[in-house]
């Protein structure tokens, strides 16, 4: 069998879909990833994870559709009024403040970033599948092209989930915008065959029950161990990662995190470029940039993590049963902030309230310990993806 895996640009967005494919090779089905590279790098890592990969938009196109992007938020900018960074901080504060994603309203955000750029890969992602001929298609939510590939060619589709932010709205709302697509290629709707899985914890699930469960596996791409991620630490050591957007946004409390940590009896190991950081002069002792490392590996010796709510990163904690500090920003990460938060496994706070005492009850709950391991031991519990994958063939055949 023929698998088709196309997901939006963006590693968090692709490396979730890897160990479903991985299972689907194993199997003995070929599988070819359809995506693009949101920067430099992307494509060079999805290639790391050895899998097939055909780009369906150059690095050209998609800053292109970049630029689209800018341009229209620049001019929705002038025509209110205001800077542009001033409306774009104004809508993170409206994100905070009603925390819209949760009340069914926040694929608005999701559609809003996604949308173009599922329609400005749509012509490579038709091109790659009509001349491929896949049998199934797997889509990653927010690539609304999935959907669209598997109508044309009368195939099933998989709608694959990258965190608790999942349900038919998604779909649906990406439909919606790409109406115009639709009937550019003569297709009225999403295809009738289509399931979708969840890879939320029974006990976080957001909303009601959907799709067929399988169980997150982490990967965060290949990396060197070194001797420190083995060797045990003489005290807490706490993992610290905001992801890409934040740090391309320019966003990010970074700076209030390393003057906080330094009053903490821990090691703070922050996934950054040392260089990066090389503006604000020397870092506290206890406070490590160590670069990118895989953040399955490194929370293996950490004992509490803190983030930005990405859902690869909320998921890799959960597998790694581990407190998780979440200052979410903006889209998916409120979701998966509250599910953290309600489930017991973590703390929530926005980035003006973090100080040296959120920091040290992160370090020292046993309750947040426990509840983390249960969900751990939860996790593993789920369908893997190599059952999941034996489970597709059968409804594509």
């Amino acid at each position: 069998m023929r698998v088709l895996v196309t997901t939006s640009p963006g590693l968090g967005h692709t490396f979730a879909t890897i160990p479903l494919s991985w299972a689907l090779r194993a199997a003995g089905h070929e599988v070819l990833f359809a995506t693009a590279g949101r920067l430099d790098g992307d494509l060079p890592a999805v290639l790391g994870a050895g899998v097939q990969v055909a780009e369906i938009a150059t690095r050209e196109q998609m800053e292109r559709i970049r630029a689209g992007l800018r341009a229209r938020r620049q001019a929705e900018a002038d025509r209110l009024g205001v800077p542009l960074r001033e409306m774009v901080e104004r809508d993170l504060e409206t994100a905070r403040q009603a925390r819209h994603v949760r009340d069914g309203n926040g694929w608005v955000y999701g559609v809003r970033i996604f949308g173009p750029m599922s329609a400005g890969t749509l012509d490579g992602l038709v091109d790659v599948a009509t001349r491929w001929k896949p049998d199934l298609v797997v889509h990653e939510s927010m690539q609304g092209g999935g959907p669209l590939v598997a109508a044309l060619l009368g195939v099933p589709a998989v709608e694959h989930p990258i965190g608790f932010a999942r349900g038919p709205q998604v779909v649906e709302a990406m439909a919606a915008y790409l109406a115009d697509e639709y009937a550019r290629f003569g297709v009225s709707g999403p295809p009738e065959r289509t399931v979708a899985l969840d890879v939320s914890p029974p006990s976080m699930g957001v909303g009601p029950a959907y799709g067929w469960p399988m169980r997150y596996v982490p990967f965060n791409g290949g990396g060197l161990v070194t001797d420190w991620l083995t060797r045990p630490a003489g005290r807490p050591r706490i993992a610290v990662t905001l992801g890409s957007i934040l740090a391309e946004l320019g966003f990010g409390p970074f700076g209030r995190i390393i003057e906080a940590a330094g009053q903490v009896d821990a090691d703070f190991l922050l996934t950054v470029d040392p260089a990066d950081l090389s503006a604000r002069g020397p870092l506290p002792p206890n406070v490590h940039a160590c670069g990118y490392v895989p953040l399955g590996a490194m929370l293996g010796s950490c004992d509490a993590i803190v983030h930005h709510g990405g859902s690869s990163t909320t998921f890799t904690a959960l597998d790694a049963g581990v407190p998780q500090l979440v200052l979410p920003e903006l889209a998916d990460q409120f979701i998966n902030a509250d599910a953290v938060a309600r489930r017991g496994c973590g703390l929530v706070a926005e980035h003006d309230v973090l100080d040296a005492a959120l920091l040290g009850a992160l370090a020292g709950d046993d309750a947040m310990r426990v509840n983390a391991a249960q969900v751990r031991a939860e996790l593993a519990t789920m369908p893997s993806p190599v059952q999941v994958a034996a489970r597709l063939v059968e409804f594509a055949t």
